[in-house]
């Protein structure tokens, strides 16, 4: 298995959420997990990093079952990268 830094994952979630038109509210951790193919353990801990970082946003949206019924179900979107700030010239 590769190592995959936070910021490979988080540049990787951000191409795949401009790939797939998502909406506003964001992905649940089952899809993150479907589409990255790996383990939901895997995205919750990266989703924790990504918290760490200051880049997740956390959401609800509603999920409709197979059999009918309704529930909110908490989804996460990753915020684009904060700008890096200008370094004053000495002068």
């Amino acid at each position: 298995m590769t190592i995959i830094t936070t910021d490979e994952w988080l540049a990787n979630l951000e191409e795949l959420r401009c790939a797939i038109g998502e909406s506003d509210e964001g992905l649940t951790a089952v899809e993150m997990s479907e589409l990255v193919g790996h383990s939901g353990h895997w995205v919750r801990k990266m989703l924790r990093r990504a918290q760490q970082a200051g880049r997740l946003k956390v959401g609800k949206k509603l999920m409709t079952y197979l059999d009918g019924r309704s529930a909110m179900i908490t989804c996460y979107a990753i915020t684009p990268s904060p700008p890096k700030p200008k370094q004053k010239v000495k002068g």
